[in-house]
Formats: structure tokens, C-alpha cells, sequence
């Protein structure tokens, strides 16, 4: 055990680090266009939809690691798109229920 957590340490700070910049990212943008969001209250408004792309960046992991596609690289880029794929697909769903598919 303690073998696979040094092996897959590093990958998954880089993915949990790829997660919050992009977090951070949204957070940002939110509030250079007046909307005065903090972080806190960004992930309060946000807690199913967060978790959400926590658990769709560790089946992102998942995948690279079973296919050996893995780097701190990959793995930063796998946290940091798991929030946008999320978006990217409610909107999609939205759309779809609303008959605008």
C-alpha cells in the first residue's frame, strides 16, 4: 500500500491542484464582472455540482492511469477540465429538457 501511494501521490496532488486553479478561475471571473463571489460562497452555492467534478476528475485519473497515459501533466489537465465538462454537459442536459437539444 504504501508503494501505491508514493507512486500515485504526486499525480493526485497535480489533479486536486488542476481542480482548485480552475475553481479559482471561475471564482475570479465571477467577481471581475461585479458579481463580489468568494470562494466559500462559490463552493456553498455550488456543493453537488463540485463534488460532482471531484468525482468525474478521479474517473478522468482512473482512465489515464489504467491506459498509461498519466503525468503530473495529465493529471493537472484532468482536474482542471473535470469542472468545465461538468458545465458543458448540465447545459447540454438543460438545453435538452427544454427542447432546445
Amino acid at each position: 500500500m504504501p508503494e501505491l501511494l508514493t507512486t500515485h501521490a504526486p499525480a493526485l496532488a497535480m489533479l486536486l491542484v488542476g481542480l482548485a486553479c480552475h475553481i479559482l478561475a471561475r471564482v475570479v471571473e465571477a467577481r471581475e464582472s461585479g458579481d463580489g463571489q468568494t470562494l466559500a460562497g462559490w463552493l456553498s452555492q455550488r456543493p453537488y455540482k463540485t463534488a460532482l467534478a471531484a468525482g468525474g476528475a478521479l474517473a478522468a485519473y482512473g482512465v489515464l492511469a489504467e491506459t498509461g497515459q498519466l503525468s503530473l501533466l495529465t493529471a493537472f489537465g484532468a482536474g482542471y477540465l473535470a469542472d468545465s465538462a461538468l458545465e458543458m454537459v448540465t447545459a447540454r442536459a438543460r438545453r435538452a429538457v427544454g427542447g432546445e437539444a
